[in-house]
């Protein structure tokens, strides 16, 4: 049996966070950890939100919309290695590492402006998206599912039929099945 006193429950989630803080004041390096609400490293995004005293920067991607927009951003700041590797033959590792460097300090930031904190708050939260840019919910409000799912849904019908029943669908086929038979069919590779 324990001794009588005062425990501490730590989850699993919140050690992974202190141990990540430790690392990276170890290490003398800031921190940027960013995520997605319903992922399992959401526990660990909100742990480490309340760590800013130690230099803690961190990004949750609201939406669906955020999340692309994330992901649109990181394949822009990539293609900066890739232009600079096809352009003066720079080493891709070298230059994704110092870029790595000059992101944490960019987004530590922009995550700083008026433009990414809500009024009355410190906390790199953006300010509320207005009713009218919100998708309507289906089935009233007590459930989460709005429009986006039928705009998903859309989406993926149209992708079905641009990729399996259209011209450029095939070309796009083709050229990635066989880039030399397509080239031979007369498709510009």
């Amino acid at each position: 049996a324990a001794e009588p006193g005062l425990y501490r429950t730590v989850t699993g989630a919140e050690a992974i966070s202190l141990g990540l803080v430790a690392g990276c004041k170890l290490a003398g390096l800031p921190m940027f950890f960013g995520g997605y609400p319903i992922t399992p490293a959401s526990a660990i995004l909100h742990h480490l939100s309340r760590l800013k005293e130690y230099g803690v920067t961190t990004f949750q991607a609201e939406d669906e919309i955020a999340a692309i927009g994330a992901a649109i951003g990181g394949g822009l700041w990539a293609g900066i290695a890739g232009f600079l590797k096809a352009r003066t033959g720079a080493n891709e590792v070298i230059v994704t590492i110092m870029l790595n460097n000059i992101a944490v300090y960019l987004i530590g930031y922009l995550l700083t402006t008026s433009a990414f904190q809500r009024p009355g708050s410190n906390n790199p939260i953006s300010p509320p998206i207005k009713a009218t840019a919100l998708y309507p919910h289906l089935l009233g409000s007590q459930f989460r599912l709005h429009a986006g799912f039928l705009v998903a849904i859309a989406a993926t019908v149209f992708v079905w039929w641009l990729m399996d029943r259209s011209t450029i669908g095939f070309r796009f086929r083709a050229v990635g099945a066989n880039s030399k038979a397509a080239r031979t069919a007369g498709i510009s590779v």
